[in-house]
């Protein structure tokens, strides 16, 4: 799992969907999907917007040097 393509998802979405650390999830949104391993995280919480609960993930952004980790998507697919 080192190196590999994640999702940082916050514990109530978390049990919401039935996900666990390490669990492979798809991540869709208006511009495409991606696979990803979850880590699941107490540091995205959810929030409380006009009446209704929202959820949001955090994804790397860029996959720094060469050899350090497997390359994976862009945050904007």
């Amino acid at each position: 799992m080192v190196g590999e393509q994640f999702v940082e998802i916050g514990e109530e979405l978390a049990k919401e969907k039935g996900v666990s650390s390490g669990d492979w999830v798809k991540v869709t949104s208006n511009r495409g999907f991606i696979k990803a391993v979850a880590v699941v995280s107490k540091r995205i919480a959810s929030l409380d917007v006009d009446g209704k609960r929202v959820h949001t993930v955090g994804l790397p952004n860029h996959w720094g040097f060469v050899g350090v980790a497997k390359p994976g998507y862009l945050v904007n697919t």
